[in-house]
């Protein structure tokens, strides 16, 4: 499977560059161009993470959250250090109301460093508090005792993302579970089940080998 960062120098280049005219396009308001050159450059390269991120944006202004969604994962996934696309995605869920995956999103970006005031208007909107830090795992209530497993509900869910076909969507939530119950081995076995199904096999094999050895 492609990686941007294996990408020869020369084609690198000519696809930032095709990005960098489509953008002119888009701040110009020629949006048909831009999308066709984003589309272009998502023909050669599907990672690019610029191309997905600004097709998103565009889907996500012109037709639908839900449209969009596909383009900001596959942006976030490839560089979930860049807060903007961090952002996109979480306004891309909401505007699609899925409200319960936005939430779990946000905590796990919160627990990947993500904040800010636009970070604070999202989490007061969705009901989070906005001043607690949330760590990488989420810390058990004051006076409890830490769960070592998800909800029935939250399992319910995740298994309903694999059987719909949800399969990027299911990928965010299940990262988000074993990361919340690492020694749980029922977020791993959907983990590694939803990678396999988007046909990346190499990365399903450690938390596939995970689950076994948490569950054999």
């Amino acid at each position: 499977m492609t990686d941007h960062q294996s990408l020869t120098p020369t084609l690198t280049t000519v696809l930032d560059d095709a990005c960098c005219k489509a953008n002119e396009y888009q701040r110009a308001g020629l949006l048909e161009a831009a999308e066709t050159v984003y589309r272009a450059v998502l023909q050669a390269e599907p990672r690019h993470p610029v191309a997905n991120y600004q097709l998103g944006l565009l889907v996500l202004e012109l037709q639908s959250g839900e449209m969009a969604l596909p383009y900001l994962l596959q942006a976030l996934e490839a560089r979930p250090e860049t807060a903007s696309y961090w952002l996109a995605y979480l306004k891309a869920l909401i505007s699609a109301g899925q409200l319960d995956i936005a939430r779990e999103v946000l905590v796990l970006g919160q627990g990947h460093g993500l904040e800010g005031e636009a970070v604070d208007c999202l989490a007061e909107g969705l009901n989070l508090p906005p001043d607690k830090p949330v760590p990488k795992s989420l810390p058990a209530k004051p006076g409890t005792r830490k769960k070592s497993r998800p909800s029935a509900t939250d399992e319910e869910k995740l298994i309903s993302l694999f059987d719909l076909g949800r399969y990027s969507e299911g990928v965010i939530l299940a990262r988000a579970m074993t990361e919340r119950f690492p020694q749980h081995g029922f977020g791993w076995k959907l983990l590694g089940a939803l990678l396999r199904s988007q046909g990346d096999n190499a990365a399903a094999l450690a938390p596939m080998q995970k689950s076994t050895r948490l569950a054999p």
